[in-house]
């Protein structure tokens, strides 16, 4: 299951079928199914403009779809096996693919030729995330390290260590400077991927954490696990004393929130589950007189001034009556 960057295209299949389909969430309709795997189709990715998906299917074969029209824009020249995890370069010219028999291998998305492996892999490889400017790949896996290469020469740049359980996810921030990753131990950490140092450690999960994204302007990351629910964390590293601390938490899915992404104006999350929903949180929050407005339509009556010191945000004034209570 995959969502557009946008949030705005829902790509979804698994096992039980052979074909992947493409649905508009704005208008609650199938756009295309993509046929053609000759198997399940677990894995699949959206390129950055939202206009290629990619999909894999468990008995071999990577396929690279048109968005718009359905119809199949190219495949991967001689790959076989499953690839569990697939990610696209910001400029959408390549692909890179991850799987337990090949490691990790970069492809050309246009012609659909082999550019380079990167060596060195033991065990599954579940996610893959290239930064902003193109420049790292990051990879996570079953070793329950995050790894960090030149995609363009293959070389390693370093090792991230820490986790305590695979790696299944990963995420730059859109300034590049704040990576996040998501393991089964149900934990998500943030490193500077350029010192690999770790920047803090989020917890509050019950389950692995299978998607991370961050919002455009990268001040909160919203997380998915298996614990059936979306949390949102305050990561905004500009002398903030609270990065890290948990915003919200959204429940509402009664399975793995497999899918997470911001609309273009960071005012929307859209999250898909394995409970075959896709759900969209509107983030943007009320001013605190409005928030107090609602509590008392809400009870009927003006709130007390130990209601008012409990639930308003310290420091700041509020309304002296619910004027339409």
């Amino acid at each position: 299951m995959g969502l557009s960057p946008d949030g705005r295209t829902l790509a979804t299949a698994g096992f039980g079928g052979d074909a992947a389909h493409l649905w508009d969430l704005t208008a609650s309709r199938r756009l295309a199914s993509l046929t053609g795997h000759v198997d399940n189709v677990p894995s699949m990715t959206f390129s950055p403009d939202g206009h290629t998906v990619a999909t894999s299917d468990v008995d071999g074969g990577v396929k690279l779809w048109d968005v718009f029209t359905g119809h199949l824009r190219t495949s991967l020249h001689g790959y076989t096996g499953d690839a569990a995890a697939l990610a696209f370069s910001p400029g959408g010219r390549t692909l890179a693919t991850g799987s337990t028999a090949r490691g990790v291998e970069v492809w050309d998305a246009a012609t659909g030729e082999h550019m380079r492996s990167l060596p060195g892999f033991n065990g599954d490889v579940n996610a893959l995330a290239f930064s902003p400017d193109g420049r790292i790949l990051a990879t996570g896996g079953a070793d329950r390290t995050v790894r960090l290469w030149d995609p363009m020469t293959g070389r390693g740049r370093g090792t991230l260590p820490g986790h305590a359980d695979a790696v299944v996810s990963t995420a730059f921030s859109p300034d590049g400077r704040t990576l996040a990753t998501g393991g089964e131990d149900g934990t998500v950490r943030l490193w500077d991927p350029m010192t690999g140092r770790g920047r803090g450690i989020l917890s509050g999960h019950a389950g692995a954490v299978v998607s991370t994204a961050f919002s455009p302007d990268g001040h909160i990351l919203a997380t998915g696990a298996g614990d059936g629910t979306v949390r949102l964390w305050d990561t905004d590293t500009r002398g903030n004393p609270t990065v890290g601390a948990m915003l919200a938490k959204l429940p509402g899915h009664t399975d793995t929130v497999l899918a997470v992404a911001f609309s273009p104006d960071g005012r929307t999350v859209v999250t898909a589950g394995r409970d075959r929903t896709a759900r969209s949180w509107d983030l943007a929050l009320p001013t605190a007189d409005a928030a107090v407005t609602r509590m008392c339509r809400a009870i009927g009556r003006d709130l007390t001034a130990q209601e008012r010191s409990a639930y308003g945000p310290p420091g700041t004034p509020l309304l002296a009556v619910c004027a339409e209570v």
